[in-house]
């Protein structure tokens, strides 16, 4: 992975990046530049481009009843930005790239806050055509280990979905593309032991066909700021999570 040279400026505070776009005057600027950098992009290759990486790893977690319960989240950032919030929180790796775990409390748990209710915290779960509904994060950790910054946290389900109940996906994204996941660093189930999680890379063609929308097209759209927002999306991995089922 590669970091973004101007990710200097995205950390402000104590929020995650994609919580922070939620500001209406940040998000209303991030879409307008997104906007224009997807103008840009037929003439110039690689205008429209994230600005901080994460591999994403998932675990989830089946209750007794073989139903999905939650779903645990690890965000491993890339290693400029971990130096970058590093040095913003005035810590100093050792020679290794570590920082010990007490001096990250004050951290641990700061990268899931949001305050619009709507936003899905980067990670959707589908059930056939149905969206889940998720609960807030919880059970927050926190490390960094080898120059980069490590976090994890549980997302419960508000109401737990049987995995023979449809196809069963999960993703990890920041609709905007401000932030591109990889998932990858890590994917097993918890509680059940006959289901496989498989990961599905996104659809490079179909990214590279939407970021050549003429001009004309996105000036005619009155619903373009929808279209960006969902940017992310396409170049999303996708986990699917078949189960063999139960007698």
């Amino acid at each position: 992975m590669q970091a973004c040279p101007h990710s200097s400026t995205l950390w402000r505070g104590d929020r995650h990046l994609s919580a922070r776009m939620r500001a209406p005057s940040f998000r209303t600027m991030w879409i307008a530049l997104l906007a224009l950098a997807l103008l840009l992009a037929r003439a110039l290759p690689g205008a429209a481009h994230p600005h901080v990486f994460i591999d994403a790893g998932l675990r989830l977690v089946f209750d007794e009843t073989g139903k999905l319960a939650a779903v645990r989240v690890v965000w491993v950032y890339d290693a400029y930005y971990s130096l970058l919030l590093a040095a913003d929180k005035g810590l100093a790796p050792d020679a290794a790239g570590n920082i010990p775990g007490p001096d990250l409390e004050p951290l641990r748990g700061r990268d899931v806050l949001w305050d619009d209710p709507d936003f899905h915290g980067d990670l959707y779960v589908r059930s056939g055509e149905r969206l889940v509904a998720l609960g807030a994060p919880q059970e927050h950790t926190a490390a960094f280990a080898e120059g980069r910054y490590v976090t994890s946290h549980l997302r419960p389900l508000i109401e737990r979905v049987d995995p023979a109940a449809g196809p069963l996906v999960v993703q990890v994204y920041d609709a905007t593309y401000f932030v591109h996941y990889e998932t990858g660093v890590a994917l097993d189930a918890q509680g059940r032991d006959d289901c496989t999680l498989t990961r599905e890379g996104p659809d490079l063609e179909l990214a590279a066909s939407t970021l050549s929308i003429p001009l004309s097209e996105f000036a005619a759209d009155r619903n373009i700021e929808a279209q960006i927002e969902e940017l992310g999306a396409l170049f999303a991995d996708r986990v699917l999570v078949t189960c063999a089922g139960r007698s």
